[in-house]
């Protein structure tokens, strides 16, 4: 973390929002953070940021870590550059004033109603399953991936860990330690929740290779000793699956993103058209699950 030489947008008007704007119409890359962040201690090139606060994105190439110059919220703050992550950050636009707006009940009618109650539903929905996907992945982690680092374990099997899992272990830190984080943050707001995943796009690029490799492995794990391996552990361990089983989940959930997320574009309500640009995404995500066909 070090600090910049931003000018304070505080001394003159009060309010850092007209700044943003001047940096905006300049096509600089204006976000807000969606919660606090504070890096760890040991994190000497991270700087800390407050719920609301405003930044400049100075480099997003990284897909997980983005450099930021931060605009200060008070007359006493100074502007700091530093790394934050990612996921933490939602594009600041005229835009996002508009669909955040709140309603009650009240004021919609039947339609729009019944049309909020379902997304709700689906929000819900999703966010449930997806806490058991994650929670389901780790379960593989612990309990099958790491076997393959145990000394005991013949050579001719350890070596063949990258062969049957691939970057399961990548997808499960991404989903347990990023996406919940922005699922569970936007679980109150459904107009919202499509831009986590629209966010966090570059991220499930990873779910390409799985679903390549995951067909190598099926073939690996279909009979043979490293198959009797497994399958004599799941049993040991009085696992109800088999790790052939396991492995699928990544590419399972892919397939329950597109049925929950193309269920929430299909809820037509003029309030909340901002849902439709999902579908791009959800077409994305079935390129990916037929990546290995």
């Amino acid at each position: 973390m070090r600090n910049a030489s931003l000018p304070n947008p505080m001394s003159d008007s009060g309010s850092d929002k007209p700044f943003s704007n001047a940096l905006q119409k300049h096509g600089i890359d204006v976000y807000v953070a969606i919660m606090d962040f504070k890096p760890m201690g040991s994190d000497e090139e991270a700087v800390a940021m407050k719920e609301g606060q405003r930044v400049e994105v100075i480099d997003a190439s990284k897909p997980r870590r983005w450099l930021v110059r931060t605009i200060p919220m008070t007359a006493e703050e100074c502007s700091q550059e530093g790394w934050v992550p990612a996921c933490y950050l939602e594009k600041s636009t005229a835009f996002d004033t508009l669909s955040s707006y709140v309603v009650t009940e009240a004021e919609l009618d039947p339609k729009e109603l019944e049309a909020l109650q379902n997304r709700e539903a689906i929000v819900k929905e999703l966010v449930e399953t997806e806490e058991d996907f994650a929670k389901d992945m780790q379960y593989v982690v612990d309990n099958y991936y790491k076997q393959m680092d145990n000394p005991r374990l013949p050579k001719e099997f350890r070596d063949r860990k990258g062969s049957v899992f691939g970057n399961f272990k990548d997808i499960s830190d991404f989903h347990n330690n990023v996406l919940m984080k922005g699922v569970n943050y936007h679980a109150k707001e459904p107009t919202k929740l499509g831009k986590t995943f629209l966010r966090l796009e570059r991220d499930f690029d990873m779910h390409a290779s799985y679903c390549w490799n995951e067909a190598r492995a099926q073939r690996l794990l279909k009979e043979g000793p490293l198959k009797e391996f497994f399958d004599d552990h799941s049993r040991m361990i009085d696992d109800d699956k088999f790790l052939i089983d396991h492995l699928k989940l990544p590419i399972q959930r892919l397939n329950d993103y597109q049925l929950l997320l193309k269920r929430s574009v299909d809820i037509k309500s003029e309030r909340y058209l901002n849902i439709i640009l999902i579908d791009e995404f959800v077409f994305n995500l079935v390129m990916i699950a037929q990546f290995k066909r």
